[in-house]
């Protein structure tokens, strides 16, 4: 009487448009935007669609900062989006 287990391999942390989206603070529209970009990580396909790894995002990110350049949903002064100094003035 032998039962056999089958064990689910682990799933690493991937992300699809919407959670980057929701990641960035920005819309869907931008995120897919984004992920089109050269140097943006190679998707996993799937059925569902692309994948992309949270892991390569997050080096992606650091890349982009370590270039200088703004990361989606911030300013180039670093503001996350809706973050920065009201329109039209300075942050105290």
């Amino acid at each position: 009487n032998h039962r056999v287990r089958f064990v689910t391999p682990p799933v690493p942390d991937v992300s699809g448009v919407p959670e980057l989206a929701e990641r960035w603070g920005v819309s869907r529209q931008m995120a897919a935007r984004v992920v089109e970009r050269q140097g943006f990580p190679a998707p996993r396909k799937l059925t569902m669609g692309r994948v992309w790894s949270d892991e390569d995002v997050t080096a992606w990110e650091a890349a982009e900062h370590e270039a200088g350049r703004a990361i989606p949903g911030e300013s180039p002064r670093g503001y996350r989006a809706g973050d920065g100094p009201p329109r039209g003035g300075r942050r105290s």
